[in-house]
């Protein structure tokens, strides 16, 4: 049976967009259980989809290393920032981790990223400031009594 990538795409990122506003949803609880469950839910679905994969240990190790450490660090950094941000400025945020991960690989493996990589970062960076520069603007253009609401 053929994978229909459209449609993954479109699930993959719907899925995202409900996350991403779930997790803004509930900035006032712990959502960190909810990201041990989503893992283990998506390990679970992802292994049954693997078929035959093989991976020597090591790759395993390595790919299991990358889950808790990277993604779970970007997960527990979302869930801090929910609370201070909106869920668009969450997700830029949340992109941030496209422009990062190549650079992990590009500093722990030797492989250097394309052109057009450095520069889609470079974009997603700029994004990322352009924003923040414009909620500090925000910030002091507003009066001190409307600073605590």
């Amino acid at each position: 049976m053929p994978i229909d990538l459209p449609r993954m795409a479109l699930a993959a990122a719907t899925g995202y967009a409900v996350a991403i506003i779930m997790l803004r949803g509930g900035r006032a609880r712990d959502m960190r259980p909810t990201f041990v469950v989503a893992g283990a839910v998506a390990f679970s679905i992802s292994s049954a989809f693997a078929g035959t994969l093989a991976t020597s240990p090591s790759d395993a190790l390595i790919g299991i290393t990358l889950g808790f450490v990277s993604l779970g660090l970007q997960y527990l950094f979302l869930e801090r920032a929910a609370r201070h941000l909106r869920a668009d400025e969450l997700a830029l945020l949340a992109l941030v981790e496209v422009f990062i991960a190549p650079m992990w690989v590009w500093i722990g493996v030797g492989e250097v990223p394309s052109r057009s990589t450095v520069v889609g970062g470079c974009v997603v960076i700029a994004a990322v400031v352009g924003l923040s520069m414009k909620g500090l603007e925000f910030q002091k253009s507003r009066s001190p009594r409307d600073r605590g609401r």
